[in-house]
């Protein structure tokens, strides 16, 4: 679906010049970090930096009212990563969030085991959160209870009572 959209937009250099900040660099999509290792590498951004693109994002700061909306609305229904910044929070919390992942190579190391997002709280704000575990060799399953633990503590933070 990533490489999909990627297409449409014109690849990922279009994504690249739009973002236009050395804190996010995208140079292959995801056919070609599956074919090549290394490839996957040279995708790199910031747990800061994610966090003030989803807070833009959401302030509808980078794409139009309409865009923003169906993305949004787009993230909040993914399945994907209920492992992850979903898994530990309460039942009926929103989440908007987007996974990143790659495979184990033989050497048993993982790339990434990634999640971003946007948690809204009871009172109705939000936080924006990034986590990403990357180059391990702990389980895979691991690695999404370590995001699923720290979006806990962040949620617990968040919604303490004085």
């Amino acid at each position: 679906m990533c490489d999909i959209l990627l297409r449409l937009i014109g690849g990922v250099n279009q994504v690249d010049d739009f973002v236009n900040n050395p804190s996010f660099v995208i140079k292959n999509n995801e056919e070609e970090m599956h074919e090549n290792w290394d490839a996957q590498f040279l995708n790199t951004t910031t747990p800061i930096f994610a966090t003030q693109l989803l807070k833009q994002f959401y302030e509808t700061k980078l794409l139009s009212k309409k865009s923003t909306k169906f993305l949004y609305n787009t993230m909040v229904a993914t399945v994907v990563g209920k492992n992850r910044i979903k898994s530990k929070l309460p039942v009926k919390t929103k989440v908007a969030n987007r996974t990143g992942s790659s495979f184990t190579n033989n050497a048993g190391l993982t790339g990434a085991i990634n999640d971003i997002g946007i948690v809204e709280l009871p009172n109705g704000s939000c936080f924006f959160i990034a986590i990403f575990v990357n180059n391990t060799t702990e389980k895979f399953e691991d690695g999404e209870t370590l995001i699923a633990n720290i979006s806990k503590a962040t949620w617990d933070y968040f919604t303490k009572k004085p």
